[in-house]
């Protein structure tokens, strides 16, 4: 496992020059139907991907397989290009709000969510294969490297 590297203030911005506008999701992968895209899914939600040509990925850390029905998929960290356009910009600085929306609900989680009471916290850390309970969604959170349970829908 690679460890995390102790940097001066001149590495440290330049780090930050060269990836500082870098877009980053972790999700899982898979072959898409061309050699010039990927298929890509936020966390470990197998039903909902989404086709991302090769040249805006600028690169992908393996992290491992989760398994997914009866196969398993790559989890990977995306490193996407930042894009050009202003529009294109507006929306990829949308998407990286939601991006660690899994692990902010897992951070803000004191105690166990329970179904009908609204004091509770949305999420909820859970075991490999742990079901979750009527109205909660499974999840993989990579923050805290573990799957949650999350109040409402996928």
């Amino acid at each position: 496992m690679p460890r995390n590297p102790t940097l001066s203030g001149e590495q440290l911005v330049d780090r930050l020059r060269e990836h500082g506008e870098t877009i980053i999701f972790t999700g899982m992968v898979k072959q898409a139907d061309s050699d010039d895209e990927i298929m890509f899914a936020r966390g470990t939600d197998c039903q909902h991907w989404i086709t991302i040509p090769r040249e805006y990925v600028e690169r992908a850390d393996v992290l491992g397989l989760v398994p997914c029905h009866d196969h398993d998929h790559h989890l990977v960290r995306l490193y996407l290009k930042r894009p050009q356009s202003t529009e294109a910009r507006v929306f990829a600085d949308l998407a990286q709000l939601h991006r660690a929306a899994p692990a902010a609900a897992q951070a803000a989680a004191v105690r166990p969510a329970v179904a009908g009471d609204p004091h509770s916290s949305p999420c909820f850390a859970v075991g490999d294969t742990t079901p979750c309970p009527p109205g909660y969604y499974r999840t993989y959170d990579p923050a805290s490297n573990q799957y949650v349970c999350c109040r409402g829908s996928t």
